[in-house]
């Protein structure tokens, strides 16, 4: 779930960041067109009076450009050589009529008393000069090096590539760095509840097995101080698996592979869990092939017999009813570091369904898998850090086996 909802969170942030850049594309796409619409009108109007006056020796102009001029809240005013206004339309009366070189050379790059304005030469040498309302359009002069232009427009897109990485990644890096932590988190958290549970228990096993002793001639106390002791164990073995699950999804289990006697190691195993078992419904049948006796594996030794654990734990917790537990190792066609090591009991067995998640490719737990508890988990996870091949199946006529190819 902590993957899913991490997957789900970077998907959410990607797409907050391109639903950003969308928008603000969309703004500036916005703003350039309307500008240009509005730049669009004034320019044709100011062409066409150009026109008109180019045409006409009397500088006179058609009712529509009137029209157009005083809908756009503009005025027009025309400069002989000497600098003085011969013709004018809706002026602003806090505007001189006579202008020098230097009037003319400020207007024509800034403003003409903060009104924006454009010049236009007529053919008869003099400047018509068509201006807007003040604070209407924003003009300032703009000048750049050709050679800077030429790669600024070549390295743009490189340029807005990097931005939109960025955009994204920013955001991605700041949500992995929180899940971290809160991962970081959990798995203390989940370490400081195992500690803290496992000392009770150790006191309620030590009290059970007292029990046991003092009432050694009473069969019936006995038997409940074996169910505390037995379900104690159990209890110990689903925080410790809890603790390590953990430890194995977020990655803070570190692996430390080392020499193994793999037929030892299982010998181990199965005398610890015979010691154990209280009732003779369960046996465990160690079969090791005689070419195998000192067969030596590259493993974790605590995390291998964590796995093997879990499987014989498997069979034990969900065969209530008893069974017959077979554990065998045999060499492996692979070569001759190789080995089978099979787990099989005669039990009820799994659902297809259920078979169909232990065999799946992912190693989180699914819902029809977790009546088994994380036990079948931490075997995948184990598995996969060994890089072994893991498969189970139901045998005939019932029961189920689990194969590691190591």
């Amino acid at each position: 779930m902590a993957k899913k909802s991490s997957h789900h969170s970077q998907l959410l942030f990607i797409t907050l960041a391109l639903f950003c850049a969308v928008i603000l594309a969309n703004l500036c796409i916005l703003f350039v067109l309307t500008n240009q619409a509005q730049t669009t009108t004034t320019k044709n109007t100011e062409t066409t009076l150009l026109s008109e006056l180019n045409s006409s020796s009397s500088y006179t102009v058609s009712d529509e450009i009137t029209r157009e001029l005083d809908d756009n809240k503009q005025f027009a005013m025309i400069i002989n050589p000497e600098g003085t206004m011969v013709w004018s339309y809706n002026m602003p009366s806090s505007l001189g009529k006579e202008y020098s070189l230097s009037d003319v050379a400020r207007f024509s790059r800034y403003y003409l008393d903060d009104y924006p304005v454009h010049i236009y030469a007529l053919k008869n040498s003099h400047l018509l000069v068509v201006g807007s309302a003040k604070n209407s359009i924003w003009k300032y002069q703009l000048e750049y090096n050709i050679f800077a232009m030429k790669h600024l427009i070549t390295f743009l897109p490189v340029l807005l590539t990097a931005d939109v990485i960025i955009m994204i990644a920013v955001p991605l890096w700041i949500q992995r760095r929180w899940m971290k932590s809160r991962e970081h988190e959990r798995t203390e958290w989940i370490a400081g509840v195992s500690h803290d549970i496992r000392t009770p228990l150790t006191l309620i096993l030590g009290q059970a097995d007292a029990l046991a002793r003092h009432y050694d001639n009473n069969p019936e106390v006995q038997h409940k101080a074996q169910i505390i002791e037995q379900q104690s164990l159990r209890l110990r073995d689903l925080i410790s698996n809890l603790n390590l699950s953990n430890k194995l999804t977020y990655g803070h289990c570190e692996i430390s592979k080392e020499k193994i006697n793999l037929p030892r190691l299982l010998r181990h195993i199965v005398s610890e869990v015979m010691n154990r078992i209280y009732t003779e419904k369960f046996k465990i049948d160690l079969s090791i092939a005689p070419h195998v006796y000192q067969a030596t594996i590259m493993a974790d030794a605590q995390l291998t017999q964590r796995m093997i654990e879990n499987l014989i734990n498997n069979s034990l917790h969900h065969n209530p009813d008893g069974c017959i537990i077979r554990i065998t190792v045999k060499p492996s066609t692979h070569g001759s570091e190789h080995y089978i090591l099979s787990i099989e009991d005669n039990g009820v067995g799994v659902s297809d369904q259920q078979l169909i998640d232990f065999n799946s490719h992912s190693i989180q737990q699914t819902t029809s898998s977790a009546e088994h508890g994380l036990g079948i988990s931490i075997v995948r996870h184990i598995s996969r850090l060994h890089s072994w091949h893991i498969h189970f199946q139901n045998i005939e006529p019932h029961g189920l086996r689990c194969t590691v190819n190591i």
